[in-house]
């Protein structure tokens, strides 16, 4: 028996040796090095020509894979840095390499401060125009990476009335990051996009003329979201649905039923 528990003993020192702590103390007092790398960001940023992009790029990588063991003010002033990025500048539209990192590094740190950010940035210019749409898409699902639950009605807003698909899409794509969120907070994302995808669905399959603006206007946007919003509508109810006609009669039946949305 004693050397059955010894074994044991064993063993459990080598697991808890092999497996990282599941929680660290904050650091007590901001790091100079963070400081140091703050200030280079911010250094390379003030060229409005992106000749110190690359340089950037690196810092803004350093920083946000460091930053979830940082001091509370190196997290703040991280935050602070990186919203230079978003400082108006002469950009090439064809080049947003720069504002695309930061947005994924935004979302991958994660948490109510990165996501506010997010969501200031995406309506200000020069994202607003035309030819950044695919960024603002990133934007959006930025959004959702970073799990903040106050965000997703902002996120559902955007995904039943902005009158840009590509955005409607985005904005209903990134709600999948709730699936694990709580039975009733996923309950009423599903609902909500349910009802404004059934809308879609049932003006663009409509018998009217076939060279109604309305209907066209109504198919390309279904054409666009259908994909993406099923993927969400999957992620938060478990089962696989082709269509709204389809997900409403699934719904009808289990809206209510507290093991789906426990």
């Amino acid at each position: 028996m004693m050397r059955i528990h010894r074994t044991q003993l064993v063993l459990a020192l080598l697991a808890a040796l092999a497996s990282p702590a599941l929680a660290q103390d904050p650091p007590k007092k901001p790091d100079p090095e963070v400081a140091k790398k703050i200030d280079q960001l911010e250094t390379a940023l003030k060229d409005k020509r992106g000749e110190h992009d690359a340089e950037a790029a690196g810092l803004i990588t350093e920083l946000a894979r460091g930053y979830a063991d940082m001091h509370e003010r190196d997290q703040r002033d991280v935050l602070k840095a990186l919203e230079l990025v978003f400082v108006p500048r002469k950009d090439d539209p064809e080049k947003p390499e720069l504002y695309e990192q930061t947005i994924a590094a935004l979302g991958t740190i994660g948490g109510t401060r990165a996501s506010a950010l997010l969501v200031k940035v995406y309506d200000r210019k020069p994202f607003t125009e035309d030819e950044w749409i695919a960024v603002r898409e990133k934007i959006l699902e930025a959004i959702g990476v970073t799990k903040d639950e106050r965000q997703i009605e902002f996120l559902l807003d955007v995904a039943v009335r902005s009158p840009i698909d590509q955005m409607k899409r985005a904005a209903g794509h990134a709600l999948r990051h709730f699936a694990d969120a709580k039975g009733r907070v996923r309950h009423d994302i599903f609902s909500t996009l349910l009802i404004d995808y059934a809308k879609i669905e049932g003006e663009a399959n409509a018998g009217a003329d076939a060279g109604s603006s309305l209907i066209a206007t109504r198919k390309a946007t279904l054409s666009a979201i259908a994909v993406p919003w099923n993927e969400t509508l999957a992620a938060l109810s478990g089962v696989q649905k082709r269509t709204a006609v389809d997900w409403q009669a699934w719904w009808n039946d289990n809206k209510n039923d507290p093991k789906i949305w426990r």
